[in-house]
C-alpha cells in the first residue's frame, strides 16, 4: 500500500499487507532491478485508507520519515466552554 519513490529515485517504500514499512532498492543501470525488499520498522497506519492518501512522507535523504500513526484509545477530555471572554480582555 501506498508507494513512494524516494527523491533520488533509488529507491520505493511501501507499507506491507502486515502494517511493516518497506524498502526497496531499485538499479536502473541497464535495465530495471529491484533489489531484495528490506524492512524498516512497524506502523501503526489504519487499516484502509483511499489511494489519494498518505500517511507518511520521507525526507529528501530517505534516512527518516514523518509518519501519522493511530494512537491508542485515550479517555474522554473534559471540553470548556468559556462565555463571555471577552469581559475578562478589560480588566
Amino acid at each position: 500500500m501506498q508507494p513512494t519513490w524516494s527523491a533520488d529515485g533509488r529507491e520505493l517504500f511501501y507499507v506491507a499487507p502486515d502494517q511493516t514499512f518497506m524498502s526497496v532498492g531499485v538499479r536502473i543501470a541497464e535495465g530495471f532491478e529491484a533489489l531484495p525488499p528490506v524492512a524498516l520498522f512497524s506502523a501503526n497506519f489504519p487499516p484502509s485508507v483511499p489511494a489519494y492518501w498518505r500517511y507518511y512522507v520521507p525526507t529528501a535523504d530517505g534516512q527518516r520519515f514523518l509518519v501519522a500513526a493511530l494512537l491508542a484509545e485515550a479517555g474522554a477530555s473534559p471540553i470548556n466552554v468559556v462565555l463571555n471572554w471577552t469581559a475578562g480582555l478589560k480588566k
